[in-house]
């Protein structure tokens, strides 16, 4: 399984994400996905995604089906909603 990490968002007016920037071995400059790229992504087994902080990695769960989080914990850095905006393509 592939692995990625999440280093940008970009959210609607709502506040909801609708595309993230994201890098790996292969795509190290990073690649532009919608929301439901990402969802389908993990819900078939894909590409597991990540927040890292750190050296730290957090992983990215689906919430009710069409939602992206990063797993709960104490580390603000490392939220979703926290990292850096991006205008998408």
């Amino acid at each position: 399984m592939i692995k990625c990490t999440i280093t940008h968002i970009c959210k609607d007016e709502n506040g909801t994400i609708t595309h993230v920037l994201a890098t790996s071995a292969v795509e190290p400059k990073g690649v532009q996905l919608t929301k439901i790229e990402v969802v389908h992504n993990i819900a078939t087994r894909l590409i597991r995604y990540v927040v890292a902080n750190n050296g730290e990695e957090t992983p990215v769960r689906v919430v009710d089906g069409r939602y992206i989080r990063s797993v709960p914990n104490d580390i603000m850095e490392d939220n979703l909603g926290e990292l850096p905006l991006f205008r998408p393509r």
